[in-house]
């Protein structure tokens, strides 16, 4: 989501298009826009506005929008030499100065169709037509990772474990994993999904590992922490919800008195599980809820309509 500072940055449509294997980038004005990672990419001027703001505003439900771009390509002659203008691959976006690439709000995936083009000063128009198979959304997205950029929250000396920088937010649908001793009530594996030390005192104070982007079910209140490197394992003190440094709410397991205290050793040199807390039984799990009925999302059928209705733009009858 677009936020109101963003808003208030220049703006600028970028578009992306696949002929014949070279990849052109084409903006209303040149830029060079930087992704996440730092990597810069030079966008040319000579894309005419789409003027979509329908498209803007009803959240990307139109099928095709006439796209018509000015540079220096002879497309006579790529025609000529068998290359064609007709479903190549394309996306346009809608940019704001300041954000990174993937904040770009992608207004329309999809193929060229209805190419026209004349002489080299002539230029090339065509429709980009949404494409059904490419309007998934990757998830979770590029930002949805433990950097400095997302945590620590807190101030006062907080730190990143270094050893999950640049780790993917979790995501846990159903009851994924398992730990091979019980939680003293199963004897059978167990589900248990991975947790991030985001933030760490080497003083020793509160300490808080990142279970989950989103809210996700803790029936418990409190879930067990197993050191993988060191096999010890202990309750959290709450499971709770924060901010991320970006606005995504997430899920987290807190410590109040430390690592140390709680037997768990050092953050920086181990990585850590979340499963059901001592007692509570394999139904502690830690997935995120159904929105169309009770418990955490499984099932192919909810989980297929999860995908459809909330990670992508494909429009369906429900």
């Amino acid at each position: 989501m677009i936020g109101y500072g963003e808003a208030a940055k220049p703006s600028h449509w970028l578009l992306e298009l696949q002929v014949g294997g070279v990849l052109y980038r084409v903006a209303t004005s040149p830029v060079v826009v930087a992704n996440d990672a730092g990597t810069s990419y030079r966008y040319e001027g000579g894309l005419a506005d789409p003027g979509m703001l329908p498209l803007i505003a009803d959240g990307g439900a139109q099928q095709s929008v006439r796209v018509s771009l000015d540079i220096d390509e002879d497309w006579a002659l790529q025609e000529a030499r068998g290359v064609s203008l007709e479903r190549c691959e394309g996306v346009l976006r809608h940019w704001h100065e300041g954000t990174t690439l993937e904040r770009a709000r992608i207004q329309l995936r999809g193929l060229s169709a209805s190419a026209k083009y004349g002489s080299r000063e002539d230029g090339l128009s065509f429709d980009l037509v949404r494409d059904p198979v490419s309007q998934s959304d990757i998830f979770p997205t590029p930002q949805m990772r433990a950097t400095a950029d997302t945590w620590p929250v807190r101030g006062g000396g907080q730190s990143l474990a270094e050893n999950i920088i640049g780790q993917s937010y979790i995501v846990p649908i159903g009851r994924p994993g398992d730990a091979t001793d019980g939680d003293d009530v199963t004897a059978f594996p167990e589900p248990v999904i991975p947790a991030l030390m985001v933030e760490f005192l080497a003083t020793n104070q509160t300490s808080r590992l990142l279970l989950a982007v989103g809210r996700v079910t803790a029936p418990a209140g409190v879930v067990r922490i197993l050191n993988a490197t060191s096999g010890v394992e202990t309750n959290s003190g709450t499971v709770g919800y924060f901010d991320d440094l970006l606005g995504r709410e997430c899920t987290y397991a807190e410590f109040a008195t430390g690592l140390s205290s709680a037997g768990l050793g050092d953050a920086g040199d181990s990585y850590f599980w979340a499963a059901g807390a001592t007692g509570s039984g394999v139904s502690a799990v830690l997935g995120i809820p159904n929105p169309f009925g009770s418990g955490e999302l499984r099932g192919a059928g909810d989980l297929l309509l999860w995908a459809l209705l909330k990670h992508s733009t494909i429009r369906v009858d429900r």
